[in-house]
């Protein structure tokens, strides 16, 4: 199984408005880009039949951008896209594909603040869920 955070990538690319995306990494340039990291997830008890552990892994995506308001609005975007994700089906090639069963925000849009590089300012927000996906046969 791939991690989740390339499942989900997946899944935002066919989010028009997410510009500039990437798995596990939040490169230096452009300025305006989206990124998605596997976190800490929660465990939420096992089937009794088979004894498997039911697992809900942990997402972070980090939104930045030079201007606070797009910024703020491109990782609304997200949240919104993300809240009405439900039973998604994600192709993966030819061959590999993945069923979101459900994205839950933990909280909400996270301002983290500004970081600074050279003369560049830009704003960084995060958002953090927790996702039940699934490889179908």
């Amino acid at each position: 199984m791939r991690s989740p955070a390339d499942i989900l990538y997946h899944h935002l690319l066919g989010l028009s408005t997410i510009g500039d995306l990437m798995v596990a990494l939040l490169r230096d340039t452009p300025d305006d880009t989206t990124s998605v990291f596997d976190t800490a997830g929660r465990l939420d008890g096992r089937l009794m039949e088979s004894g498997k552990v039911i697992e809900h892994y942990g997402i972070q995506i980090q939104v930045r951008g030079k201007v606070y308001l797009s910024t703020f609005q491109r990782a609304l975007d997200i949240a919104d896209f993300l809240d009405a994700t439900k039973k998604e089906s994600v192709a993966i090639g030819s061959d590999e594909v993945y069923t979101i069963w459900n994205v839950s925000r933990t909280g909400a849009i996270v301002p983290v603040g500004i970081e600074t590089v050279d003369d560049r300012r830009r704003h960084l927000f995060t958002l953090n869920y927790v996702i039940t996906v699934s490889q179908q046969n």
